[in-house]
């Protein structure tokens, strides 16, 4: 698939973890970093690390996630720099997250598929040994498929 968003990982407490929050009557819940917006706008009011917006908004079964700052990283930034075909993460072709400990997107903004390939991909995409849940989208940003902490895939149709 061609321009499609994929590997979008929510972190266990800002993702699925507050699936069973109660809904806002009038929206979705907002899903801030530390739960204030005043981290995500990196204001000094901030009781947590001021991380920072990605300028990305996410919206998945009622809630809507906003992605932190340096977390968006797309495929044009990536270089194939041994000309193999596959964009390691290991070998710096790809950049890194700034923070591990909540969710990313990888947007494909290319005219071509990309290869990601590494030995231990979720570790190496999120710079975290253990992503709890990563989100699949397709080419119109419709989810098409979710895996949980233990590799199981949910398929969405």
């Amino acid at each position: 698939m061609k321009r499609f968003l994929t590997l979008f990982m929510f972190a266990l407490i800002l993702g699925f973890g507050l699936q069973h929050s109660p809904q806002a009557a009038t929206g979705d819940v907002e899903l801030y970093p530390y739960d204030k917006i005043e981290c995500l706008n990196a204001e000094p009011t901030c009781p947590g690390a001021k991380v920072g917006d990605s300028n990305w908004d996410v919206s998945y079964y009622g809630h809507n996630y906003h992605v932190v700052g340096g977390n968006a990283r797309y495929a044009a930034d990536f270089s194939d720099d041994n000309s193999n075909g596959v964009i390691d993460p290991l070998l710096g072709e790809m950049p890194g997250v700034n923070w591990a400990s909540f969710g990313g997107l990888i947007v494909n903004d290319t005219a071509s598929e990309e290869i990601i390939a590494t030995t231990n991909a979720r570790g190496d995409l999120s710079s975290n040994s253990t992503p709890r849940i990563w989100v699949y989208f397709d080419e119109n940003g419709d989810a098409v498929m979710f895996e949980d902490n233990w590799v199981n895939s949910y398929y969405l149709y």
